[in-house]
């Protein structure tokens, strides 16, 4: 959501054989607004592998709201080189 914006978040669904997330790469439900950010869901067969790629889920600073769940389903799961699942509300009022 942007910024003074109202509602919540979307969710966002991935459902694959397996999932890469590299070079930078960022996948965001995340809030700027008024409301609560979306859920990231993640469901692998195989493997899930963020190579400094990173996933969020966060209320930003003057966003008002709940950070969202993050949940990934996989065989195996590899986080390298400041690679990231991150959800908090980095918002001083909830």
């Amino acid at each position: 959501m942007r910024f003074n914006s109202k509602g919540n978040g979307g969710n966002i669904t991935i459902d694959t054989g397996s999932f890469k997330l590299e070079d930078g790469a960022e996948l965001s439900a995340s809030t700027f607004g008024i409301g609560n950010a979306g859920d990231v869901r993640i469901n692998t067969i195989d493997a899930v592998s963020l190579l400094d790629g990173n996933i969020f889920s966060t209320v930003e600073a003057g966003g008002v709201g709940k950070g969202g769940n993050i949940d990934i389903n996989a065989a195996t799961l590899s986080l390298q080189n400041g690679a990231c699942r991150k959800y908090h509300n980095k918002s001083p009022s909830v």
